[in-house]
């Protein structure tokens, strides 16, 4: 017998009954474990900056003339004009040796850093902590009734009514920052903190360091965990928001409050299309 021609045909044999065996298979009795599985969608993180993004102007001036008086803060300004000068060449040399990871490695920011420094220690500090929590708190209700884009928290309400987590990331100081983002709806405020004594009064300093910049991505990052598994949607209009933006999945750049409309529709568009 020729074994040689009884094996081929044994295999082709062999061969021939697995297909049959594996086209009758129906797709319900196919192995889960093999089949392609999806990545999970990253939900939504939707991040927004205050001054020049939600507001026509910056606001610290403003709070500080709140508390203070416009006539203490004009007198304050003027006094220290030549210490502006000097900072501005402090910041200068700052921005030229600083690592390229620093937070305020910019002269911009350095120099705003500085400026806004000496004012709210001639300004603010010495006050109770009890004393401007309250100013902040009523400052923050008139800040909703006039200076506010209506279209910018008309996009805030579009992603809070699909679940977005959505979080104010802002230099501005949490004593006023914190309660307007509670009536404006936010999930999270993070914001520049004053730094208070043991006394409980305003030392002039602040906490920590100010929420611009790169700190921004890090206060974020520490607040919501790692941003990978998340699609991070990024509201700004100026250079402190530039590390956010440049990580985020969707970066809208907010040029002047009529920019709103465009922003807002091509924002909806980028997420409801997935």
């Amino acid at each position: 017998m020729d074994w040689m021609r009884v094996t081929d045909q044994a295999r082709r044999t062999t061969k021939e009954d697995r297909s049959a065996e594996t086209s009758n298979v129906r797709p319900s009795e196919v192995d889960p474990k093999h089949m392609p599985v999806d990545p999970p969608p990253r939900p939504p993180l939707v991040v927004f900056d205050f001054d020049g993004t939600l507001t026509t102007r910056d606001t610290s001036l403003s709070f500080l003339s709140f508390v203070a008086g416009r006539g203490h803060v004009e007198r304050a300004l003027a006094s220290r004009a030549p210490l502006f000068l000097f900072d501005s060449i402090r910041a200068r040399r700052l921005e030229n040796g600083a690592p390229a990871s620093s937070p305020l490695g910019s002269f911009r920011g350095r120099w705003g850093t500085l400026v806004h420094g000496r004012l709210i220690r001639a300004l603010l500090g010495g006050r109770e902590r009890t004393e401007l929590e309250e100013l902040g708190r009523r400052f923050a209700h008139e800040l909703m009734q006039t200076d506010i884009s209506r279209e910018g928290l008309a996009q805030l309400s579009w992603h809070r009514s699909r679940g977005h987590e959505c979080v104010l990331v802002t230099a501005s100081l949490a004593v006023y920052m914190e309660p307007w983002g509670a009536l404006a709806g936010f999930d999270r405020v993070l914001a520049t903190r004053l730094a208070f004594g043991e006394d409980g009064r305003a030392t002039g300093d602040f906490e920590g360091e100010p929420c611009w910049g790169e700190a921004k991505l890090r206060r974020l990052s520490a607040a919501v965990g790692p941003l990978g598994g998340r699609t991070l949607v990024a509201y700004g209009d100026g250079p402190g928001d530039r590390a956010l933006m440049a990580r985020a999945d969707h970066a809208m750049l907010v040029d002047g409050r009529e920019a709103w409309h465009d922003v807002g529709a091509e924002a909806r568009r980028r997420l409801e299309d997935g």
